[in-house]
C-alpha cells in the first residue's frame, strides 16, 4: 500500500523552498510508493499550477496562516496521511498546533530554509515563533538541513539531536529548465552588458547593495544594465527604485517583477549576481552555474565558498561590501564558468521521506 505524504504551503508562490517542494512532488512516479496530496493555505500562486495534475491538490483561502488551524487539521483528518513534508516555519508551526489540537500523530519532515542563527540576528523569527518551533521541533519531526553548517546551527538554536536532522542538497530538476530554455529567444540588448539577479524584493536579498554597487559600476560603464527579477510582495520596490534615483542609475535598472519562467533570463545573461545576506541554499545560484554562467555571490553561507570552489567558477565577496561587489563587476570578463558538482538528489529526498529514520 502506498505511503500518503501531504505537502503543505503556505501558498506555492515563487520562491526557492516552494520551487524545490514542486520538483520534489513532480518527480513522484507510480513506483514510488508515494500517493502524494497538496495543501496550500491560502489562494496558491504560480507554482501551485506547475505540479503535477495527477497530484490531488486543495487550497484554504486563509491568507494568514495562523487561521488555518482548524481548517487545516480537518483536511489532515480526512486523509489520514503517513507523513506531512513543509518547508516553512510559520507552515511547520500551524501543522504542528493543528495536528496537537486534533490528537493526530503524523511524523513531519521539514526543510529547515535558512541558517535558524542569521534569522534570529536579523529579527527574521520573532520570539514567539522562536519559542514555538523550539517546543514543536522535537515532536515527532525530522529534519532537513540544506547544508552541514545549517545542521550544527539546528543542534544548537533549537537543541535537537544530531540523529534528528538529515543534510540533503536542494535537486536540481535540469529536464525543466532544460525545457524552459529550449526554443527562447534572448530577451536583452546584446549591445549591453546584462547583469541579472533574482529573488522577490525585500531585504535578505540585500538589492539595496546590489544598487549602490551598480552605480558605482554605471560611472565607469555606460552599456552596463542590471535586471532584477521578482514579486514586489511587501511593497519594497519603490525603495529600491527611489535609492537607485539617488544613486543616478534608475535609468539602467529594469525591475522585471515575477516572471514565470526567468531561465531565458539566466542563459542570456552576462552575470548572474547574489547579492543576499542570507540564504538556505540559493537556487537561482546553482541553477545558473548548472547553465554555465559567469556568477558573483556575496558569502552569505559557507556553502557557498564550497559550490564555487568545487564547480570551479564564479567569485565571491564579502556580505554588504557594495564596493568590494562594484569592483567584481566591472572585472567580470575574469570571471570563470565552471560545472555544477552533486545536486541530483531528489531520489535521496524520496528515500528520506519514505524512511522510519
Amino acid at each position: 500500500m502506498k505511503q500518503k505524504i501531504i505537502f503543505i504551503d503556505h501558498g506555492f508562490f515563487q520562491g526557492g523552498a516552494q520551487r524545490v517542494m514542486v520538483n520534489i512532488i513532480n518527480s513522484i512516479s507510480d513506483g514510488d510508493n508515494i500517493s502524494p496530496y497538496v495543501i496550500s493555505l491560502d489562494r496558491p500562486g504560480y507554482l501551485y499550477s506547475q505540479i503535477n495534475q495527477r497530484v490531488r491538490k486543495k487550497y484554504l483561502k486563509y491568507k494568514r496562516s495562523s487561521l488555518s488551524i482548524l481548517r487545516l487539521g480537518f483536511e489532515i483528518k480526512k486523509i489520514m496521511p503517513d507523513s506531512i513534508f513543509v518547508s516553512s516555519s510559520r507552515v511547520f508551526v500551524v501543522t504542528q498546533l493543528a495536528l496537537l489540537i486534533f490528537r493526530f500523530k503524523v511524523k513531519i519532515i521539514f526543510r529547515y530554509p535558512s541558517m535558524p542563527s542569521l534569522e534570529l540576528s536579523e529579527g527574521a523569527i520573532g520570539k514567539l515563533l522562536f519559542f514555538l518551533l523550539r517546543w514543536l521541533i522535537t515532536k515527532n519531526c525530522k529534519l532537513i538541513a540544506q547544508t552541514p553548517e545549517m545542521r550544527d546551527d539546528l543542534i544548537k538554536i533549537y537543541n535537537v539531536s544530531l540523529n534528528n536532522v538529515r543534510v540533503i542538497n536542494n535537486p536540481l530538476d535540469k529536464n525543466s529548465i532544460n525545457t524552459a530554455i529550449r526554443s527562447e529567444k534572448n530577451p536583452f540588448n546584446e549591445k549591453n552588458i546584462n547583469f541579472v539577479a533574482s529573488g522577490r524584493l525585500y531585504e535578505p536579498k540585500g538589492y539595496d547593495i546590489l544598487i549602490k554597487a551598480f552605480s558605482i559600476c554605471c560611472k565607469k560603464r555606460e552599456d552596463f544594465r542590471l535586471h532584477i527579477i521578482g514579486s514586489d510582495i511587501i511593497g519594497k520596490k519603490k525603495f529600491y527604485k527611489n535609492l537607485a534615483d539617488e544613486l543616478g542609475c534608475l535609468d539602467k535598472i529594469i525591475f522585471h517583477g515575477h516572471i514565470d519562467n526567468p531561465y531565458p533570463f539566466y542563459k542570456y545573461s552576462d552575470v548572474f549576481v547574489l547579492s543576499s545576506r542570507r540564504e538556505g541554499m540559493p537556487n537561482a545560484l546553482i541553477e545558473n552555474i548548472y547553465l554555465s554562467k559567469k556568477v558573483i555571490s556575496s558569502n552569505c553561507i559557507p556553502a557557498i565558498k564550497r559550490i564555487l570552489d568545487s564547480s570551479k567558477c564564479g567569485e565571491i565577496y564579502n556580505v554588504n561590501d557594495f564596493n568590494e561587489l562594484a569592483n567584481c563587476m566591472l572585472n567580470y570578463e575574469l570571471i570563470s564558468t565552471g560545472n555544477l558538482v552533486g545536486f541530483d538528489t531528489l531520489d535521496e529526498f524520496k528515500g528520506y521521506i519514505l524512511s522510519n529514520d
